[in-house]
């Protein structure tokens, strides 16, 4: 009896966790603003993500500096992904040749795993289309991030290629 209780339970928590997932989130985006200089400083400098991306801390003069360049910047655009007035996260647009973009995703680690990755990025494409009406976005990452794999062709990108060490998709718009 004790067996079964535990499998009902587990069978009870994945089908939650799988709804809450597929729930559409209330997810905003909006570009960057001079009041997000702190949170985006805060999130550069977060040890998971220091240590993902082998960098070391940005110190807070060099991000006002940098912080104060991308305002100004006409290739390169932070949107900021926001729920219930929250910020959860980041997604950064990089122009490249033909108005191509390329994206890169950031979100608070409370964030990751619930769905959100997938909706903010889907979000955050529509959101750039309408401002810089781009040919296609494209990412570019380490091909043993199958959790990115995953996010991107939710969020209705193709697999471009792969090689030894990268996986590159887009979409086009």
């Amino acid at each position: 009896a004790i067996y079964l209780n535990v499998v009902r339970t587990v069978i009870k928590s994945t089908w939650y966790y799988k709804r809450l997932k597929q729930m559409s989130k209330n997810i905003i985006i909006r570009e960057l603003t001079i009041e997000d200089r702190v949170a985006l400083w805060v999130w550069r400098n977060d040890p998971v993500t220091l240590r993902m991306f082998k960098k070391k801390s940005f110190k807070w003069d060099k991000h006002c500096l940098w912080f104060e360049k991308l305002l100004k910047s006409t290739d390169r655009m932070i949107c900021i992904a926001v729920e219930d007035t929250i910020r959860i996260g980041s997604v950064r647009f990089d122009m490249n040749l033909n108005r191509d973009w390329s994206i890169c995703l950031y979100l608070k680690p409370m964030y990751c795993g619930k769905g959100y990755s997938s909706q903010t990025i889907k979000k955050a494409v529509e959101y750039i289309s309408k401002l810089k009406n781009p040919n296609r976005i494209f990412a570019k990452f380490n091909k043993i991030n199958e959790y990115s794999i995953e996010i991107f062709r939710t969020a209705g990108f193709s697999i471009l290629k792969k090689d030894d060490h990268d996986v590159c998709c887009e979409i086009t718009l």
